[in-house]
């Protein structure tokens, strides 16, 4: 069934032939399957999208899919619609409040974003860089202590030796 030969039109023009009518219902339903002729002649994508519905509408049959169960299936649809009302209120209420979102999806700091992201890249870099600074002059204070306690220490212990020996030469004398 040729959309450009409009099988109902072609058929109500031939009709319409046959019975030789004339008149301005014979003349547009002429004029008008002459225009859908034309419009066909000139974008070939109508006839491929022709061709498509008829191996559908072959498909549909092969299954069983004839108006009656499409039909069928449009009631099963609004009758599972009309069931979760309350759940596509809230799919309808989300999605408005996403809309109302989505004009900050064009504010301006957004547009600065990258330029952003590069100083905080460079605040990390740097942080990071004082870090390793910190830990390493943590371990030399921390070396510089030790060293500092055992100085202390073997300093203690060479004015206890030095006390007891003068201590020693006083008592001997």
């Amino acid at each position: 069934a040729r959309l450009g030969a409009a099988p109902g039109l072609a058929g109500a023009l031939a009709a319409s032939e046959a019975a030789g009518a004339e008149g301005p219902w014979a003349d547009k339903v002429s004029g008008l399957a002459k225009n859908v002729q034309e419009l066909f002649e000139r974008e070939p994508q109508l006839v491929e999208f022709e061709r498509k519905v008829d191996e559908l509408g072959t498909w549909l049959h092969a299954e069983h899919a004839e108006a009656s169960h499409l039909l069928l299936n449009n009631v099963v649809k609004r009758t599972y619609v009309l069931q979760r009302s309350g759940q596509l209120s809230d799919v309808a209420e989300s999605l408005e409040e996403l809309a109302g979102l989505e004009e900050n999806l064009t504010s301006p700091c957004l547009k600065d974003l990258p330029a952003q992201s590069e100083r905080l890249h460079s605040a990390e870099a740097k942080s990071a860089v004082s870090v390793g600074g910190a830990i390493k002059l943590h371990e030399h204070v921390t070396a510089l202590a030790g060293d500092y306690h055992k100085a202390v220490v073997a300093l203690n212990a060479q004015l206890l030796e030095w006390d007891r020996l003068l201590t020693c030469d006083a008592s001997d004398a």
